[in-house]
C-alpha cells in the first residue's frame, strides 16, 4: 500500500472514532468548522464588494455563481439559507446524527458553516453587499428536484 492510502484509511477510521464519542464529536466538528472558516477567510478580499447569490435550490443558481466567480472581481458566495433559526435547527440535527452525515461534507460546509459565516461577517454591513435571487416556476422546480433526488 502507498503511504497516502494508509494515511487516508487512518483519517477515516479516526474520524469515525471521534464521531461515535459524544465529547470528542463536539471537538472534532468544531475543529472542522474552524478550519473551513479559515479557508473562507483566505478567499475573502476585504476591499471588494460582496455578491451573495441567495436562492432556493434547483433554480439555476450554480450557473450564475460560476459566471460571477470566474468573470468578476467581486467576492461571490452562493447560499440557500441565511435564516438564523433554520440554521440552529440544522446544526442540532446534523450534530445529533453526525456519523450518518459525515460522508456528505456539502451538508456541513455549504449548507451550514458557510451561511453562518456569511451572517456573522457580511449581513451587518449592507453597503458592500449585492444580493442576487432567482425565481422559477414552482412546478418545474419540483419536477427538477424529483429527478435530482431519484436519479442522480
Amino acid at each position: 500500500m502507498l503511504k497516502t492510502e494508509v494515511i487516508t484509511i487512518l483519517k477515516k477510521k479516526l474520524s469515525r472514532f471521534f464521531i461515535k464519542t459524544p465529547v470528542l464529536k463536539k471537538i472534532y466538528l468544531s475543529f472542522k468548522e474552524l478550519s473551513y472558516r479559515c479557508k473562507l477567510k483566505q478567499k475573502y478580499k476585504k476591499n471588494q464588494s460582496n455578491l451573495i447569490i441567495y436562492t432556493m435550490g434547483k433554480v439555476g443558481s450554480t450557473s450564475i455563481y460560476n459566471y460571477f466567480k470566474y468573470n468578476s472581481s467581486l467576492n461571490v458566495f452562493h447560499v440557500h439559507h441565511l435564516n438564523k433559526n433554520y440554521l440552529k435547527k440544522r446544526r442540532k440535527a446534523l450534530y445529533r446524527s453526525a456519523d450518518k452525515y459525515l460522508k456528505q461534507p456539502h451538508l456541513w460546509t455549504d449548507l451550514l458553516w458557510k451561511p453562518n459565516w456569511i451572517n456573522k461577517t457580511f449581513i451587518k454591513d449592507n453597503n458592500k453587499n449585492l444580493f442576487v435571487t432567482i425565481l422559477r416556476d414552482p412546478i418545474k422546480r419540483n419536477e427538477s428536484s424529483l429527478v435530482s433526488i431519484n436519479f442522480c
